[in-house]
């Protein structure tokens, strides 16, 4: 029968355009198809760098709030405030030894992390003479930091680490 019946090769020819045009329109419908592809992002890593920072944290002296460090993420950076004591001393070991009562409000100027370190700068940005703080400033725990205002170069004494706590609601 197979020998009777004559294929007509114009007709395989056309099957097989036919089928080369579907896989080729099949083809560049799926490549137009994931130029419109959802992706999941993933958080930022600069602001899970800086999660372990935001929240508002205090330190004591005597049973005497002297330092509360406000501080939240906004665009990939650290802000805040620092209300913090006028005036300290410390002894020849870097431990306080007295803070004074009168306490004023900086703004954090800006915030370089780096891993669960930090240096902060903070001072009055509408101060004509421009004077600021810069203090270090690292995490102890899940509900801890620790800080400590970085001195000039001539100052021998280092300052010992003031521990903050996290705040309650204030």
């Amino acid at each position: 029968m197979n020998l009777l019946n004559k294929t007509n090769p114009a007709g395989k020819r056309l099957r097989t355009v036919l089928a080369a045009l579907a896989f080729g329109l099949l083809a560049a419908t799926a490549i137009a198809i994931s130029a419109f592809s959802l992706q999941v992002a993933q958080p930022s890593s600069a602001a899970a760098n800086l999660k372990p920072f935001v929240g508002t944290w205090t330190s004591q002296f005597e049973g005497e709030t002297f330092v509360t460090l406000t501080l939240k993420e906004e665009g990939g950076k650290l802000q805040g405030t620092c209300k913090h004591t006028v005036g300290m001393a410390e002894d020849d070991q870097g431990r306080l030894t007295h803070v004074d009562k009168q306490q004023v409000i900086d703004k954090v100027l800006d915030a370089e992390v780096d891993g669960k370190q930090a240096l902060l700068t903070i001072g009055i940005p509408e101060d004509p003479s421009h004077r600021v703080a810069k203090f270090d400033l690292r995490v102890a725990g899940p509900d801890a930091l620790e800080l400590r205002p970085m001195h000039h170069p001539e100052n021998k004494i280092t300052t010992q680490w003031w521990k903050l706590s996290r705040a309650a609601n204030l």
